[in-house]
């Protein structure tokens, strides 16, 4: 039972069942108690992760099933982290070529037809506007023509 260890390939849960049994077995005539506590010291000091047999150790688990769940936890974790740091690097790998992404070549699309569109609304509204003077459309009062009709009558008349 003391050199028991979780083998390289073993899953945890096969690793908890295997320290169960031989704790069955060798403390059966044994209080209820010890039997409880016995299989979890030996399943935690077994664990082949340093890491996570830290973490357990740490933790305030009652049994050996809590313990198992615990360390079930810490390694889907661990397996995560790794795989968005994995991801997260070909991340980076990439960053530098150009992305062919449809989604992306869309919203450029878009973009350039919000800039026409905007363009055209802003040319229809310097069209559109009215000159308080003679009160026509479309030019500034520099560029009136009554006003210049009423200009050339006026020199004309001197």
């Amino acid at each position: 039972m003391k050199t028991s260890l979780q083998k390289t390939g073993e899953s945890l849960q096969e690793y908890a069942t295997e320290v169960e049994r031989l704790a069955n077995l060798a403390f059966y005539d044994y209080p209820a108690t010890v039997r409880e506590a016995m299989p979890l010291q030996y399943f935690v000091d077994g664990l082949k992760d340093g890491e996570i047999q830290k973490a357990v150790r740490m933790a305030d688990v009652q049994d050996l099933k809590s313990a198992q769940l615990y360390t079930l936890k810490l390694e889907a974790a661990t397996q995560a982290s790794r795989r968005d740091r994995q991801s997260i690097r070909g991340a980076r790998r990439t960053a530098d070529e150009p992305c062919e992404s449809r989604l992306l070549k869309e919203m450029e699309k878009l973009k350039e037809e919000m800039k026409t569109i905007k363009a055209v609304i802003s040319n229809q509204e310097k069209r559109n506007f009215k000159f308080w003077g003679c009160g026509g459309t479309g030019h500034l009062r520099r560029n009136c023509p009554r006003a210049r009709k009423e200009e050339n009558t006026v020199s004309s008349s001197k």
